[in-house]
């Protein structure tokens, strides 16, 4: 578990980093309900960032699938240097509307997330097709913006992708 403390906006992508290795918190096993969904699985697959992957592994010792990047969660842009100090997650929020705004000058734009959430939702349709069901540890908003990708090409399931621990979410293909 990584804790942070308040600073300048130029700390935003150190904290980014020291999150993403960070492991995921032994005091928060996976529920009983993500345990369900991970065992009836027939194929498991993560995000290549190592709070996934670990996510992945305790969900699926057995048999933990691949980690591939373009499941990974989109990048934060860095933000201009600002005199004041806040929290991390109050930086990340300024630096995610400034993003969905458009501002992304070292990050993948919200443009280029929605055309891999794309890429991902094909992928994942044909892993279905050949598998039957498979289970993606991923990321809040990319598992957002894969799940409204899912939903645009006819499958059912939330509209909206929970962000928090080690919530799950089922889509099923529509028969058509």
């Amino acid at each position: 578990m990584v804790e942070f403390s308040s600073g300048p906006s130029q700390h935003l992508g150190r904290w980014i980093e020291a999150y993403d290795r960070a492991g995921i918190d032994p005091a928060l096993p996976p529920p009983a309900r993500v345990r369900r969904i991970a065992d009836a699985a027939a194929y498991t697959l993560s995000s290549d960032l190592p709070r996934a992957v670990e996510s992945l592994r305790a969900l699926a010792p057995e048999a933990p699938g691949p980690a591939e990047r373009v499941f990974r969660e989109a990048s934060l842009p860095s933000l201009p240097s600002a005199p004041i100090q806040l929290d991390p997650m109050l930086w990340a929020g300024v630096a995610r509307m400034g993003w969905f705004l458009g501002w992304s000058p070292d990050a993948e734009s919200a443009r280029g997330a929605r055309r891999r959430a794309r890429i991902a939702r094909h992928k994942l349709s044909a892993l279905a097709t050949t598998h039957g069901s498979v289970m993606l540890v991923g990321h809040g908003l990319m598992n957002a913006l894969i799940a409204w990708e899912l939903r645009r090409a006819g499958w059912r399931g939330p509209l909206w992708a929970s962000g928090s621990y080690w919530s799950a979410a089922v889509y099923r293909k529509s028969a058509t």
